[in-house]
């Protein structure tokens, strides 16, 4: 049984549809970049896929379940997202950061209990963030805010991580180590990963397949190795 599945899912705005007609399947255990133009819809199909932007048409399953039959609590602990725009939370460390991703299970209060708690500290740990844990968000590196974003994203513990751009910003070393990271969640942890990105030979290394934007409008899985930079990005690309 796949874990997410979309059918037939045109996406995009009131006044206009972006993308018609998205026929794809993920299971678990699979790490995807969406590679595309600027302005084919990447993000759009990531803010849709989490309800954040209402659907033209179609549907899209979880488990074959409508994702529209979940409340937001229960879906928050289903599908998580992340975005390179952050700014609203500079003003915390680096620690309270990675609780934030803990809300969707914390009491009436916003109180963390102690699973919770080990859950922070166990991603702290996991993601080299232990020793930079009181630090303020705004003062550590563009590599260790991304990385701390990831580890939010990680402790709400959903079966489905999405992240737009997670590598934008960074330099050629960090780009690796964020996707050698997520590498690791979908391998060790078994999360189903899909990501905008550009990083076409990157992506390359982590990623056997890859969801396609083609020029043509059509949005496809297909395997790393057949990618076109023509039928993606048009022959001016050459």
């Amino acid at each position: 049984m796949s874990l997410l599945r979309l059918e037939n899912l045109s996406i995009g705005y009131k006044n206009k549809t972006v993308v018609e007609n998205i026929n794809l399947s993920f299971s678990k255990g699979e790490m995807l970049p969406i590679i595309g133009s600027n302005g084919v819809g990447k993000s759009t199909l990531l803010k849709t896929i989490i309800r954040q932007q209402e659907k033209i048409s179609g549907d899209i399953l979880f488990k074959n379940e409508k994702i529209q039959s979940y409340d937001q609590q229960d879906l928050s602990k289903l599908i998580s997202i992340t975005y390179p725009d952050h700014g609203l939370l500079h003003h915390y460390n680096v620690e309270e950061m990675v609780m934030l991703g803990r809300y969707p299970y914390s009491g009436h209060f916003g109180e963390l209990d102690d699973k919770s708690k080990g859950k922070v500290k166990e991603a702290l740990d996991l993601f080299g963030l232990d020793k930079i844990s009181k630090n303020l968000f705004s003062k550590i590196s563009s590599g260790q805010q991304q990385k701390a974003i990831i580890a939010k994203a990680f402790v709400q513990e959903t079966e489905i991580m999405l992240l737009d751009e997670p590598t934008n910003y960074l330099d050629i070393k960090n780009r690796y180590e964020v996707l050698s990271l997520l590498s690791r969640l979908v391998k060790e942890h078994g999360r189903l990963i899909l990501f905008s990105s550009h990083d076409i030979e990157l992506c390359r290394r982590f990623c056997s397949e890859f969801i396609i934007f083609q020029m043509n409008g059509e949005v496809e899985k297909i395997k790393s190795d057949q990618f076109s930079f023509e039928k993606t990005f048009g022959p001016e690309s050459f």
